[in-house]
């Protein structure tokens, strides 16, 4: 009869708990990779809708995508044309739980201008 001490994990306790953390990861690495492709993520929530045109905020665990969409002036051939600046942007841990709380959102990339026809 073995007497279990307090305190101590349980190999399967370890092995879910392990198994979880690497979801995770993988979770982020997954979503990290299509921001880079300029698509949405797929295990992050929509938490924000900003009112500059559109842009999206959305939350992982541990990691935060911007779909920015912001409207915008540009021009086209020497011509004043509206449109908006776009672009996605993954926020690593600490800082996706920080712009959440402040409400600081500004572009860490490069925005691309899009003309609405």
């Amino acid at each position: 009869m073995s007497i279990r001490q307090p305190g101590k994990l349980s190999y399967k306790k370890l092995l879910i708990m392990s198994v979880i953390v690497i979801l995770l990861i993988v979770f982020a690495n997954i979503d990290n990779n299509r921001t880079r492709g300029d698509e949405y993520p797929l295990f992050a929530m929509p938490i924000v809708t900003l009112e500059d045109g559109g842009t999206e905020y959305f939350l992982g665990v541990g990691y935060g995508v911007i779909a920015w969409r912001q409207i915008a002036k540009g021009t086209e051939n020497g011509v004043s044309v509206d449109g908006y600046n776009v672009g996605k942007e993954f926020v690593p841990f600490p800082e996706c739980y920080r712009i959440l709380l402040t409400n600081d959102y500004v572009p860490g990339v490069d925005l691309n201008f899009i003309a609405v026809k």
